[in-house]
């Protein structure tokens, strides 16, 4: 037969289209992959350090297929093991440095109801493996490698088997000796020329029957270059809690933190390089004293400023260095009280910053939260502190159900820290307090998103024009503390009652008042304000206790619970025989309340036809829309469009948020990851269908 007959053709066409057939058949009998595991590190942060007498967690995500897989089902896959819940059907596979499987003491934690659970796609199932801590477990240090494997063989759902990548962890020996003594350094071992060196020690148990003398005293600390030659560097005094344990505490627990601080100008010399620092403490029982070191790396800024955890370092040591000072105030003569405030508050506002900072530009996270919630604690705003105490808590909290998950450490200390903002609230304001309030309001730059008074009237006026109530309208303008004519002054000093009433522009929801005082400050006995209805309501009286530097202008802040209607006015009452002299007023502000620790949620709809289009519904007129195209690291931009907002879906995936406007404070961004086929909903990386 010629090679091209038609036979042959015909022959070849059908050889082709039945192998063709056949591939297509194969394709659809191809079963559709299984759910997407992953297996990620809750405790403890550094997967490169885990000692074995330590706590574990490892949180285990299950993700519909569909997000990288062309060939998964779009249809939501239901885990329904037969006479279990799907967490029953992961198990953890744990391999050892010579790759062969090794059994640790894991606790399974997740939802315990036997009932099927769909996993659309874009959504997320988690459950956990937690070990608690346990002084007694031994475990060969080593590389080891832990896959999360999910196997379910019979259920009226998705069966199969899918393995998770591997989670390589680093198991570390334990110290040889135990020197009593644990030290380390705010902020990390990696510091920068200029950095101070904020020491934190832990004096381990047993303490015996030591006196609080010996606990406060008896600290030494050195440091040695890489030659061996000790630094004259001098530390500032080592300082312990203000109020001690008892002493069944301090057995069982010992003593922490010991804080002690060099200060960058007491690091004469210093240059980049290793160092050693050494700490002793002399006060241990039978005049045996307890020694320990470690190794500290000291680089140019431009080096270190690059570094992912610089943020998070730089917040510690403000907070650590303010924390030391404030607790040496503790115990110190009101002239020492006010030089330790006045270093104390420009490192509180820098943490603050720092933080707000941090929140705005990644995503929100409990360490953020606690270094806020500790910022305000030191600074006395117990509302703020115990506001976001309790949502870093939140945040800490793993999503899994479970009556049995083992109470995590750190959630823990977060609900004692919350205990202790609201004892330390109930005490008073203590000794420092009254110092360090208005050395921080005016280091604090001015909140410009807050109003400022519009118009102005008053009991009395020195001159109408100069001195007169309109003086006290607009942004501050008074830049010394003295007499001066564009502040708002009475007709006569020390005559008595007085009073200046303020309108603002925009009514808002209010927190607090702030009233600038250019001259003679201390005289506010009452503040009223005055709601857009007319009424009016007493949100504080005097007298003001507040301990105002001398010479310089004092600000009298008063924070309250949020008002449920708004507030377009201030009324300001005086008693002008409290302080001597004219009681001058530069400015008023309205200080308006925080936003809700719930963010709004985008709120979308994509056609159904092509082109695809998403559109967000509108959103509130104080955040802004910003669009990413991956989180790690963040490329944030920001749209300058207003609600509702549209988009054509193209491409790889997009990540879209919420944010507050510059200058408003963000308490918790909600990110959202859109493809053309899902949304996820994801506040780190993770989230639920919405």
């Amino acid at each position: 037969m010629n090679p091209t007959s038609p036979g042959l053709l015909s022959w070849r066409s059908f050889r082709l289209a039945l192998a063709l057939l056949c591939g297509t058949l194969a394709s659809v009998a191809q079963p559709s992959p299984g759910p997407e595991l992953d297996v990620t590190l809750i405790q403890p942060e550094d997967a490169q350090s885990w000692h074995p007498t330590e706590a574990l967690a490892l949180r285990v995500a299950l993700r519909h297929p569909a997000i990288s897989s062309q060939t998964a089902t779009r249809d939501a896959l239901t885990l329904a093991p037969t006479g279990q819940a799907w967490p029953a059907a992961v198990s953890l596979q744990i391999t050892g440095p010579d790759g062969r499987e090794v059994s640790w003491p894991l606790v399974r934690s997740g939802i315990s109801r036997v009932t099927p659970y769909p996993l659309p796609i874009g959504g997320l199932l988690s459950m956990a493996f937690v070990m608690t801590s346990d002084p007694n477990r031994r475990i060969p240090p080593g590389d080891y490698a832990a896959v999360a494997i999910l196997e379910i063989r019979e259920g009226t759902g998705w069966t199969g088997r899918s393995e998770s990548p591997p989670l390589r962890l680093k198991v570390v020996a334990p110290p040889e000796t135990n020197p009593g003594l644990e030290i380390s350094v705010t902020g990390g071992n990696v510091l920068a020329v200029g950095d101070p060196w904020v020491v934190e020690l832990r004096v381990l148990p047993p303490l015996g029957n030591a006196a609080e003398n010996v606990l406060r005293s008896g600290y030494r600390f050195r440091v040695f270059d890489a030659s061996g030659r000790e630094q004259p560097w001098a530390f500032e005094p080592a300082v312990t809690l203000p109020r001690l344990p008892n002493a069944g505490e301090l057995i069982e627990s010992g003593l922490y933190p010991v804080l002690a601080v060099l200060p960058p100008t007491a690091a004469t010399g210093l240059e980049p390089g290793n160092y050693r620092l050494e700490a002793s403490w002399s006060g241990a029982s039978a005049g045996k004293g307890r020694t320990n070191s470690l190794n500290v790396t000291v680089n140019v800024s431009q080096i270190v400023q690059r570094l992912p955890e610089r943020p998070q370092a730089v917040r510690q040591q403000h907070l650590g260095w303010a924390t030391a000072l404030l607790w040496r105030a503790e115990y110190s003569s009101t002239a020492e009280i006010e030089q330790l405030v006045r270093k104390a508050a420009p490192l509180l506002v820098a943490a603050e910053t720092n933080a707000l900072d941090t929140w705005v530009q990644d995503i929100s996270d409990s360490e953020v939260a606690l270094a806020l919630s500790e910022t305000y604690f030191l600074g006395g705003d117990f509302e703020s502190a115990l506001a976001f105490a309790s949502l870093a808590r939140r945040l800490q909290v793993p999503p899994v159900e479970s009556i049995n998950f083992p109470p995590d450490p750190v959630w823990q200390e977060l609900g004692e820290f919350s205990r202790l903002i609201e004892e330390t609230a109930a005490r008073g304001p203590g000794r420092v307090l009254p110092y360090l309030i208005p050395a921080i309001n005016t280091v604090r730059p001015p909140d410009l998103s807050a109003p400022w008074a519009a118009t102005a009237r008053a009991s009395s006026e020195y001159r109408s024009s100069d001195y007169g109530a309109a003086q006290a309208t607009g942004a501050p303008n008074v830049s010394r503390h003295g007499d001066n004519p564009r502040a708002w002054a009475t007709k006569t000093a020390d005559a008595g009652d007085e009073w200046i009433e303020l309108s603002f522009a925009t009514a808002i929801r209010a927190r607090g008042v702030r009233v600038i005082q250019s001259f003679n400050p201390g005289a506010v006995v009452r503040i009223d304000v005055i709601f857009e209805s007319g009424a009016a309501t007493t949100i504080w009286t005097g007298p003001d206790r507040t301990i105002y530097p001398r010479g310089e202008i004092g600000i009298l802040e008063v924070s309250f619970p949020p008002t449920e209607q708004p507030v377009n006015g201030v009324k300001v009452i005086l008693d002008t025989r409290i302080v001597a002299g004219w009681n001058e007023i530069d400015a008023v502000q309205l200080l308006a309340a925080r936003a809700s620790t719930t963010p709004p949620r985008l709120q979308f709809q994509v056609s159904s036809t092509a082109p695809r289009i998403l559109e967000f519904s509108p959103w509130p007129k104080d955040f802004i829309l910003q669009r990413a195209t991956r989180i790690s690291p963040a490329d944030w931009t920001t749209f300058s469009l207003k609600p509702p907002a549209g988009f054509v879906l193209e491409g790889e995936a997009a990540y879209f948020r919420l944010v507050r406007a510059p200058g408003v404070q963000v308490l918790d961004p909600c990110v959202k990851r859109v493809t053309d086929r899902n949304l996820l909903l994801t506040p780190r990386g993770e989230g639920d269908l919405v």
